[in-house]
C-alpha cells in the first residue's frame, strides 16, 4: 500500500471541509502574508519540503504488521487527523475582531494570555 493514501483525510479536511463551511476561509487558508529577503528563502525551504514530502510518500510502500507500534501510529494519526478537523472547523468562522480566539486558537491568542505571575 502506498503512503499517499495517508494524505487523503489531510486533504479532504484542509480543501473540501473547509470549501464546504466557509468559502471565505478557505482563501484565508491559502494566503500568505507578502515577504522579503529571509522570510522569502522561509517560505520557498517550507513549499519545497512540503512537496518533497508530498512526493516521498507517493514512492513509500508499507506493510501492516499489526503490532504494539503498529497501534500506537495509527492512534497517533487518528488523533491528528481529529485535531486537525477541530482546528480547521474553528478556522472556518472568525470573531467579529477576525481573530480566532475559541477552540484550539484560544492558547495562541493574544487576548486570552495572563502575563500575570
Amino acid at each position: 500500500m502506498t503512503g499517499a493514501l495517508l494524505l487523503i483525510p489531510f486533504i479532504c479536511i484542509r480543501f473540501l471541509i473547509l470549501s464546504l463551511l466557509n468559502k471565505e476561509s478557505l482563501k484565508r487558508a491559502v494566503h500568505f502574508a507578502p515577504m522579503s529577503g529571509k522570510k522569502q528563502i522561509a517560505y520557498w525551504v517550507y513549499q519545497l519540503s512540503n512537496l518533497g514530502i508530498f512526493i516521498t510518500l507517493f514512492f513509500t510502500d508499507y506493510q501492516v504488521e499489526q503490532t504494539v507500534f503498529y497501534y500506537f501510529s495509527a492512534t497517533v494519526y487518528v488523533i491528528g487527523v481529529i485535531m486537525l478537523l477541530i482546528s480547521i472547523t474553528y478556522f472556518a468562522f472568525l470573531s467579529r475582531e477576525g481573530l480566532n480566539t475559541k477552540g484550539i486558537y484560544r492558547f495562541s491568542a493574544i487576548s486570552t494570555l495572563d502575563y500575570s505571575f
